[in-house]
Order: structure tokens, then sequence, then C-alpha cells
């Protein structure tokens, strides 16, 4: 491991970064935190690569109205110069139509997320999603429902993370 590199982030700081990023709908300002050899293998088992992730997560941007989410981190593990972190991640999504109705998602993410040091910063090189479940929680109809994400509780837990 490089003697120079930084020290690896604490798991809030890392998530809250990525959430921050995402909620801000900061496309390259998310991106940024993947390598550009990035695969991203989703649960159904088909991998993505860095270009199709970001089209993706823009697709997202475009039709999400909120979103708001908790990971915790599972594990956390040094193999030689990466470290390897499972993740559990639950939220909510939302999507607006004519802007009175709005339909709620739930997610439950656990993922495998290997970062590496790449241009002077830890990023992320590769994703496994272990398993998946993004279900309806229902409608609402007038305001935009809001969404938050449980306070964490404990060092490793954090909100925020990749949808």
């Amino acid at each position: 491991m490089n003697v120079d590199a930084p020290p690896f982030p604490s798991a809030a700081e890392r998530h809250e970064a990525s959430r921050r990023l995402y909620l801000a709908r900061d496309l390259n300002g998310y991106m940024d935190h993947f390598t550009p050899d990035l695969v991203y293998r989703q649960a159904d088992g088909n991998a993505l690569n860095r270009e199709q992730l970001t089209r993706q997560v823009a697709d997202q941007f475009r039709r999400l109205s909120a979103a708001d989410w908790v990971s915790r981190v599972e594990s956390e593990d040094r193999v030689s110069d990466r470290i390897e972190e499972v993740v559990r991640q639950t939220g909510t999504f939302v999507t607006s139509a004519f802007g009175l109705v709005h339909r709620l998602w739930k997610l439950e993410r656990r993922a495998r997320y290997t970062w590496k040091m790449h241009a002077g910063r830890w990023r992320i090189c590769d994703v496994h999603v272990i398993e998946e479940s993004l279900v309806g929680a229902g409608l609402k109809f007038g305001a935009k429902p809001r969404v938050s994400a449980e306070p964490p509780t404990s060092a490793g837990e954090a909100s925020g993370t990749t949808p």
C-alpha cells in the first residue's frame, strides 16, 4: 500500500459524501466516487461499466422527485491495497406525476464495495450487489411526501451511498 496514501475515510464520511452529492443531483461529483475501470455487478448478474452506471444514475435523477436512505456497514476488511466493505442500505424513493401523484418505493440492498486509491483518493472500483429488493410502498396524492432516513445510531452507520 502506498505510504503517502490518505487514510481511509470513516463510514460516515464516505457514505454521507456520496449521499449529499446524489441528493443534490450532482452527477459528476457523485460519479467521481468511482474509478474509470469500475465494474458494477447487479443482483441479477448483469455487469455495468462506469459509463453505463452514469447513464443509469442520470436517469434516476430525472425520474426521482425525492429519495433518502441509511447505510449500515456490516464489515470492512483490508485486502492488499484495497478495502472491501459490505453495506446494507434501506431507503425510500419517490416518483411523481403531474406534481400531485407520488409513488413511494422501498429499497433494501446489500452489496460489497471495493475501494482502491486512484488519482490520490479512495474510490470505488468494484460493486457486487448481493441482494436487492425494490417494492412499491403506496401512492400519495397532493403535496410531495417528505422522506427521510433514520438517523445513524452507531459509528459504522451513515445515511447514504449508491442507491
